[in-house]
């Protein structure tokens, strides 16, 4: 992922229970959430291309959102959530 090195890369594939949250992976998982965000973005006119792509995003936000919190808990003092 661009602008991702490797201290981000190893901390996002250390919490990370399992390959099946990334966007390739949620898409062959025909009951996950990621599989149904897929099928959404198909059906409202989007290619294929274009629904991955809107996938991965939806992913990369989540990930930015857990490493802003987390990094909000080490600033105030709080403890590591991990």
């Amino acid at each position: 992922m661009f602008g991702v090195g490797p201290v981000i890369a190893a901390t996002v594939l250390g919490d990370t229970p399992d390959v099946s949250r990334f966007a390739t992976e949620e898409i062959a998982h025909k009951h996950s959430q990621g599989h149904a965000s897929y099928q959404r973005k198909v059906a409202e006119g989007k290619t294929p291309a274009e629904a991955r792509w809107a996938l991965r995003r939806k992913i990369s936000n989540a990930i930015w959102t857990e490493l802003q919190a987390d990094a909000r808990t080490r600033a105030t003092g709080g403890s590591d959530p991990t």
